[in-house]
């Protein structure tokens, strides 16, 4: 049911299966998604730790860690190429150019012995083989201009900044190039909270500017609601819903997205948090009926059976869940 034109299709990602090979045991760390990203938009990925986010984002790079893990299913489509048949030397072309990064921990994400504008300007070298060394050197100052930062401190070492001066150099390096899409993994999961919105406006105001698409991984329904257009909350290695923000934030319909949003503090509100009982479950021994299922409140017997198929509400809501029509909605409403 889903009305996303061809043209206006940037990532398409259609039943995308990614497994860890150990000694003794297969880790199912995505199963089976599907998810198209438009030119230009913002698609968020939510879910507990342990869920394939960050996993689902590294195969879209390409960057899994071999040989222990694998594609074992799927195409990853960006454009007109087919991520998962490309060599190498295709994907380090690709890499930087059309799709760039935001990892997790600025801290990390820098090399320490090496300044930052040197950083940004071997990711512009890489992709502009014609460039004069002052034309890599130019081009590297306006992307730190771009994102708030002196060209003073374009020789300084990453030691010499802050947090949220580090991730700004890092989403500098990602747009070096104008690349057509940046998958940012919980880009402000180690910034205190005013940092924190600041980079997220920075991303939003950069997303402007360039028409950059995004896909946006996070833990955090605030952070989603501030950039993203449309949403899949991510559960055991799999989509269990994915809509608009409205359908999402208005008219959440499995009991898992639900229990996401009841275990927000809320200002208004007395009562004691909600958290959802239980644990994640161990994805070397997924469950072949409903993963979330002895976790559920509204769990019955078809639920500990068989895996439910997904349900399509609307032309871009869907749904993994038998009981997604008993599904209460009134706590959900005005949370936008």
């Amino acid at each position: 049911m889903n009305n996303i034109k061809d043209n206006d299709i940037l990532l398409d990602i259609s039943n995308l299966v990614v497994h860890y090979e150990m000694d003794d045991e297969v880790v199912e760390a995505v199963n089976n998604i599907s998810f198209s990203v438009r030119k230009g938009e913002a698609f968020g990925i939510i879910g507990e730790t342990g869920a394939g986010k960050t996993t689902t984002a590294l195969s879209i790079m390409r960057l899994l860690p071999e040989p222990r893990a694998h594609i074992i299913g799927g195409t990853i489509k960006f454009g007109e190429e087919d991520l998962t048949a490309a060599t190498k030397k295709q994907m380090t072309k690709i890499r930087g150019r059309r799709i760039s990064m935001i990892f997790q921990d600025p801290m990390t994400a820098l090399n320490p012995v090496q300044r930052v504008g040197e950083q940004i300007e071997e990711v512009i070298a890489l992709h502009n083989p014609r460039f004069s060394k002052s034309e890599i050197m130019l081009a590297g100052m306006e992307m730190l201009r771009e994102v708030g930062i002196p060209v003073e401190r374009y020789k300084d070492y990453p030691f010499q900044f802050s947090g949220g001066m580090k991730q700004r150099v890092v989403i500098a390096m990602a747009l070096a190039c104008k690349p057509d899409m940046i998958i940012a993994d919980e880009p402000t999961t180690a910034l205190d909270v005013t940092i924190q919105a600041q980079v997220l406006e920075l991303i939003k105001e950069l997303k402007a500017k360039y028409g950059t698409a995004v896909v946006l991984i996070t833990h955090d329904f605030g952070v989603v609601s501030e950039i993203c257009d449309r949403c899949a909350v991510m559960y055991g290695g799999e989509f269990v819903e994915c809509g608009t923000l409205v359908d999402i934030f208005k008219n959440p319909r499995h009991p898992y997205t639900r229990g996401l949003f009841d275990s927000l503090p809320k200002l208004d509100d007395n009562a004691r948090l909600k958290p959802i009982k239980g644990m994640m479950p161990d994805p070397t021994k997924l469950p072949r009926h409903c993963t979330f299922a002895e976790r559920c409140d509204m769990c019955i017997d078809i639920c500990m059976q068989k895996d439910p198929e997904e349900t399509w509400l609307s032309d871009e809501h869907r749904v993994k869940c038998f009981r997604y029509m008993d599904s209460p909605v009134d706590k959900a409403q005005g949370r936008m």
